[in-house]
């Protein structure tokens, strides 16, 4: 799915944040999320809380004028909260603040309603592999 960033709502939800701070990934996740860091940064990390306890995240990095949107998750009890669009909002505005223009992303059933609440429409169909550690 793509949109124009210029069609994604800013953020407006004060329990999502840009960030780098997530004691929760340990130190070597905050290692990680060291390169997301700084004026220049082209990779945006967005974690919503609820009341203290972590309860989604959101990825975004445009090395150009498309930025990719990435691991988009709200935990299990933390969903139908508005956490979702708060968290597409959020790593949507830190790319177009930064130069993007669009934003391109693979999409489940269920999010697939969220984005295209957002303004997101498919480009295609396919299937994509995730390869989980042990």
């Amino acid at each position: 799915m793509t949109a124009s960033l210029e069609s994604v709502a800013g953020p407006d939800d004060d329990r999502v944040e840009i960030t780098t701070e997530v004691p929760e990934y340990g130190p070597e996740g905050q290692r990680l999320l060291s390169l997301a860091d700084g004026p220049a940064a082209r990779a945006w990390h967005a974690v919503a809380r609820v009341d203290g306890d972590f309860a989604g995240r959101g990825w975004a990095f445009a090395p150009q004028d498309i930025a990719g949107i990435y691991d988009m998750d709200v935990w299990p009890g933390f969903q139908r909260q508005g956490l979702g669009r708060a968290l597409l909002r959020a790593v949507c505005g830190s790319a177009r603040a930064a130069g993007a223009r669009a934003a391109a992303l693979n999409a489940t059933p269920d999010g697939e309603r969220l984005y295209s609440a957002e303004g997101f429409v498919r480009i295609g169909i396919g299937i994509t592999y995730w390869h989980h550690l042990a």
